[in-house]
């Protein structure tokens, strides 16, 4: 039995990194700003956003450690208030822009990819081919301000979180299998128990652990087991010392090589995928919307127009091999997913579906954020976006692991 854990934005938030879109949209709209009034020059003009001074004159900043406080919604305002000033400034903002800023405004978080796709959606509706042709030049641009953005963020080198590490390299847990997956996880603790010498020795070395158990610790391990197995009787704690995956793949959503430093060692078996790409390579960058399920994707299918689909996830999956080897390890055994900072949204809808309703899987379990000064955690939100990858909901409240059972990605 396996696992497989989803790696996203939280991850690396969680690592101490501001990679969020929404920090992202402050050093963007930062930068503009330096360009502009600390440079003093009286354009700036790219894919996203104009500014043009018609007077020769120049706003005064707020002082920089202000400014290192703004959240997204304050470096709009600031831009808003500018724009107010009609008669020394000339603000222009792409209609891309416009929908990220009004995302910012009206939920207070982004998610560049889809109100991209929202927007290819709506001209797609009215057929106009100008805008969309604009819209994905856009999306490029956005994509290469991205790279260079992150690329300054994780060039400081941060200690890892060791309970995050322990928590993906550590064992099954029984409250955590699914109920109709009951029989899938019985085998593999009958097979834990044929396996107690040599080759489980093996595994446990994987993990960089030294079993040394004595006879006597054999013994009772297998009395445990098949009370459980052959009784249904509770048990202590101690089978979780044999109840490691014999495989665990990292599945990166993300385009930093946080969790490469998550790793047990450099010659692991453990595989990581990047399955969107990586900052060391940018052309392997996968950029998009991946939501085949969606209604409004089959009809852009419809308009057998490629300029439509050039950045669905699913396509782009193509270019590389790491759609297949996630597919070649989801059909080699049964598997459990951890969610680590992923938010489950539609933009990953596609593979995520695959993942999730796969006749393999056997349990899905979110590790949640808790807002310390809200007192409120994000379990239910991650739930709620879990639930929209499922076409079939009883298979979900099944496999979804209930809250009780879960626990903070960090503490």
């Amino acid at each position: 039995m396996n696992r497989i854990v989803l790696i996203g934005n939280g991850f690396d938030l969680a690592n101490d990194y501001k990679t969020s879109y929404n920090n992202f949209i402050v050093w963007y709209l930062k930068e503009i700003l330096y360009y502009v009034f600390r440079n003093h020059n009286k354009l700036y003009s790219d894919k996203l956003c104009k500014i043009e001074l018609l007077l020769d004159m120049y706003d005064i900043l707020p002082e920089e450690k202000e400014m290192k406080k703004w959240e997204a919604k304050d470096a709009i305002e600031y831009f808003e208030y500018l724009k107010a000033k009609q008669d020394f400034y000339k603000i222009e903002f792409s209609p891309f822009l416009s929908e990220i800023i009004k995302s910012v405004e009206t939920k207070g978080w982004v998610d560049i990819e889809s109100d991209y796709y929202d927007l290819l959606c709506k001209d797609i509706s009215i057929g106009d081919d100008d805008s969309i042709k604009k819209l994905n030049e856009c999306l490029d641009f956005v994509k290469d301000k991205l790279i260079e953005y992150l690329e300054e963020v994780v060039n400081e080198q941060k200690e890892i979180h060791q309970e995050i590490k322990d928590k993906i390299f550590g064992p099954f847990k029984s409250n955590d299998i699914a109920v109709k997956a009951k029989g899938a996880w019985s085998e593999f603790l009958k097979r834990r128990l044929e396996s107690l010498d040599e080759d489980f020795i093996k595994l446990y070395s994987s993990y960089n652990k030294d079993f040394g158990y004595l006879e006597s610790d054999k013994r009772d391990y297998k009395e445990m087991l098949e009370d459980y197995l052959e009784n249904g009787k509770p048990y202590d704690n101690g089978y979780r010392n044999i109840s490691y995956p014999d495989n665990i793949m990292l599945l990166n959503f993300n385009y930093t090589d946080i969790a490469d430093r998550y790793l047990l060692k450099k010659d692991s078996h453990f595989p990581l995928i990047y399955i969107h790409g990586k900052l060391d390579d940018p052309e392997s960058v996968i950029f998009g919307y991946g939501d085949e399920l969606d209604e409004k994707y089959r009809k852009i299918q419809e308009k057998n127009k490629n300029e439509y689909l050039t950045n669905i996830k699913s396509i782009k999956y193509l270019e590389s091999d790491n759609y297949r080897r996630v597919l070649s390890f989801v059909e080699s055994d049964y598997f459990q997913v951890y969610v680590m900072g992923h938010s489950c949204g539609n933009s990953d809808r596609t593979l995520l579906n695959t993942l999730f309703e796969h006749e393999h899987c056997v349990s899905i379990k979110p590790f949640y954020y808790v807002d310390k000064k809200k007192r409120k955690d994000n379990y239910l939100d991650i739930v709620q976006n879990i639930s929209r990858n499922f076409t079939d909901m009883k298979l979900m409240r099944d496999r979804v692991v209930n809250k009780q059972f879960c626990e903070q990605l960090k503490n």
